[in-house]
């Protein structure tokens, strides 16, 4: 028999929306355990940020970043983004975060340079942001996305070979029923395959929308998250149609749908 699994909500869907208004309408959700904050380091306050969570019952399971480049070819971009990390890192243990996503630059579907150089500055960025973070007890978690979205690392497979040029114990990975839709011929099997480095599993339907609205067996995900040793929290990344991605600038009417359908979403656990 299936267990339920900790299910939390992306807050970067919401756009812009004010982070107060949308923690409070999460934690009205019956079925939500808790969220993955994208915050501005640089203005957010992390003592106001963990009273939000207390008040609103939530548990902080990552934050997210900004789509900061590390892998660029101009040494000044690749450290602005260093720069960026470390701030979320130190947030992070502020405010109690025990994960913290790492992204590759989002939307570059070709290397601008070479792959390998690219690939290069990018494994020595994590190996150092690795480093800084192991002062705290937290985990980054490196997030594969679809070939559509970046040219780095976008199998499970390709992920653990990541991890192990890392080198890094704290170093862990995010897979997403999205994108391994795209890239995995079997996204159960890959998430076994990554195993006991699965620390997030990011959770949509096969166009992005609500659970239900497209055709994935996404009961398959749940089985292989029960087939791990350790808890793997699920957070929903749905978007309303016409949302950009990169920038979810949401009207009232899309801001409706998403929470129809994060409802539906959470109550299909």
């Amino acid at each position: 028999m299936l267990s339920r699994p900790k299910v939390g909500v992306a807050t970067w869907v919401f756009g812009k929306r004010p982070l107060a208004d949308t923690l409070a309408f999460l934690g009205a959700l019956e079925k939500l355990d808790g969220v993955e904050l994208a915050v501005d380091v640089l203005s957010e306050s992390a003592a106001a940020v963990q009273e939000l969570l207390r008040q609103h019952e939530l548990t902080l399971f990552s934050l997210v970043p900004e789509n900061v480049d590390l892998a660029h070819p101009e040494e000044r971009v690749r450290s602005e983004a260093m720069t960026y990390y470390r701030r979320l890192i130190d947030f992070a243990a502020t405010v109690g975060a025990p994960r913290v996503v790492i992204r590759p630059f989002l939307g570059r579907e070709r290397p601008l340079t070479t792959w390998a150089d690219e690939m290069g500055w990018l494994e020595t960025a994590v190996r150092e942001l690795a480093a800084y973070a192991s002062a705290h007890p937290l985990q980054l978690v490196y997030q594969v996305v679809n070939r559509y979205e970046s040219c780095f690392i976008n199998t499970g497979e390709a992920a653990l070979a990541f991890l192990d040029q890392i080198e890094a114990s704290n170093v862990y990975v995010a897979l997403s029923s999205f994108h391994m839709n795209i890239e995995e011929q079997d996204a159960a099997g890959a998430m076994r395959k990554v195993g006991e480095k699965l620390s997030l599993l990011h959770m949509s339907d096969s166009n992005r929308r609500a659970i239900g609205q497209g055709h994935l067996k996404l009961g398959l995900h749940l089985w292989a998250l029960q087939d791990l040793p350790h808890e793997v929290p699920i957070i929903l990344d749905i978007l309303p149609p016409q949302s950009n991605y990169l920038l979810p600038n949401l009207d009232s009417s899309m801001h409706k749908r998403l929470e129809k359908d994060l409802i539906e979403s959470t109550n299909w656990f």
